[in-house]
């Protein structure tokens, strides 16, 4: 789950994704921050804070943040990766509530991709990532 050091909005959108009964049926509690341990069952997902910015007007910042995620869902076959990036997407498509005591205003999902990376040695397995750009604006407490 969460890592030590990781921004407590990052951590809500770990809840509403692990609040999720479909997301924890397909990864269980493998939802991970910046990076995946080397080991680990698939399939998993890793998010990842691109983008953070104060809501600006006139008179100075209203005290919302618009943040911006990619949420990487990973597997070894691509209809697994695509689910498990639907379930994403189902769970926070127009999400609105307050999770650990911060209101979340919307979440977006603006756009999905999904890319094969190959073994990189004769070992390992290759992987399909499915891709959600993620879009979150919210009020912290």
């Amino acid at each position: 789950l969460a890592e030590q050091g990781v921004p407590e909005v990052t951590t809500n959108l770990i809840t509403i994704l692990t609040a999720d009964s479909t997301i924890t049926s397909l990864v269980g509690s493998r939802v991970y921050v910046g990076h995946a341990p080397q080991i680990i069952t698939m399939p998993f997902i890793v998010i990842t804070l691109t983008d953070s910015d104060e809501i600006q007007v006139l008179n100075g910042t209203t005290g919302s943040r618009i943040l911006e995620y990619d949420v990487d869902c990973v597997a070894q076959r691509s209809v697994t990766a695509e689910g498990v990036a639907g379930a994403v997407r189902d769970a926070l498509t127009n999400y609105t509530g307050t999770v650990n005591g911060d209101t979340i205003h919307s979440v977006i999902v603006l756009s999905e991709s999904c890319a094969y990376e190959s073994p990189q040695s004769g070992d390992q397995v290759g992987t399909y990532t499915a891709t959600s750009e993620v879009v979150m604006q919210y009020e912290p407490s």
